[in-house]
């Protein structure tokens, strides 16, 4: 189990299951076919030498191997959906790549001129339902689109739990890939994110992008935006301005914050200030929130999923009885954290 939890938080583990999956898939169409076309060979050969010893055996053998090796892929997928949140690896599994690669770029344009209302520090730090978007008595449909910083040590699944904790029925779907910036996403996820229509969606921009690409930023925000509003106009949308590493300098984070700021103005979206909530919790208390210099842990993770749902509910002080993988004592600190 030990050796579960630490390849779980691995940000290498995020591209390999994504690339196990896409191989499952390859596999559980072009092994079964390739079996098909030998026993058709074998069949031919049978039928033009009747006398060939274990033809039928041969036939049998890899008529059962094809359906065999097309039914490992929804095996493994159904046991992984069984085991949903009771296991650390199941949540990495069900987590990554979850939506699927789409093929269409088309991108129908947003353009409503309303202003945006982009939600301060202080107001923030306070709560705001400026923009909630989660509604008791209805299901709500949320979209997380990011990278290893979204799906390491599982956030949706953190906000998830909190939220329905809280009497909240959401329905959490990914669209993630290991070190993808959003302009990469909104390309490879483009028919799958506009195939259906969510209530909120979640952005979240690659690392290095902060180091000095913000047209890349802001270009594959818009993207996104502009899938998920096609289908549906009312969705609300919401990006994080992040912690970029645990040694990042202040200046950094303050252009993290201020690009995504800038971005979310332009898109009509909120932003969520995980970010500064990091910050506040390294200079209040000594809870590590790395797994490594880059990415959250337990802690982290669970810290951005509080944060997530206080923007989303409009909560001006959080309170859950949910902790995850995260001790009660450790949580109530990061409870107080996002209340403070």
């Amino acid at each position: 189990m030990y050796i579960l939890e630490v390849s779980c938080n691995d940000s290498a583990l995020g591209p390999i299951l994504s690339i196990a999956k896409n191989l499952l898939s390859v596999i559980q169409i072009v092994v079964p076919i390739l079996l098909l076309l030998m026993v058709s060979i074998q069949l031919f050969k049978l039928v033009t030498n009747p006398e060939e010893k274990n033809g039928l055996k041969k036939i049998l053998n890899m008529s059962i191997a094809a359906v065999v090796v097309f039914l490992i892929p929804m095996l493994i997928n159904m046991t992984m959906g069984i085991l949903g949140e009771n296991s650390k690896f199941s949540n990495c599994w069900n987590n990554t790549s979850s939506i699927g690669l789409g093929n269409s770029t088309y991108i129908n344009p947003y353009k409503d001129k309303k202003k945006t209302k982009v939600i301060t520090d202080q107001k923030y730090e306070k709560g705001s339902s400026q923009g909630a978007c989660l509604s008791k008595g209805s299901n709500t449909k949320v979209l997380f689109v990011g990278n290893s910083k979204t799906y390491v040590s599982n956030i949706p699944a953190k906000f998830k739990g909190i939220a329905n904790n809280n009497g909240y029925n959401v329905t959490v779907k990914t669209a993630t890939r290991g070190g993808a910036t959003l302009n990469e996403l909104a390309s490879e996820y483009a028919s799958s994110i506009g195939g259906e229509a969510f209530d909120c969606v979640i952005l979240q921009e690659q690392t290095d992008t902060y180091g000095g690409n913000y047209d890349g930023y802001s270009n594959g925000a818009t993207k996104i935006v502009n899938i998920v509003r096609s289908k549906n106009n009312n969705v609300k949308t919401y990006i994080r301005a992040l912690w970029i590493t645990s040694g990042s300098s202040s200046s950094a984070r303050e252009r993290s914050y201020s690009w995504t700021e800038k971005i979310a103005k332009n898109t009509n979206s909120t932003v969520i200030y995980d970010g500064k909530n990091f910050d506040k919790s390294r200079s209040s208390n000594s809870i590590n929130l790395f797994g490594d210099s880059i990415h959250q842990n337990n802690n982290g993770a669970y810290l951005s999923a509080l944060t997530i749902y206080q923007v989303l509910s409009g909560d001006k002080n959080v309170s859950t009885t949910y902790y995850g993988d995260v001790g009660e004592s450790t949580a109530k600190q990061l409870i107080s954290v996002v209340n403070g």
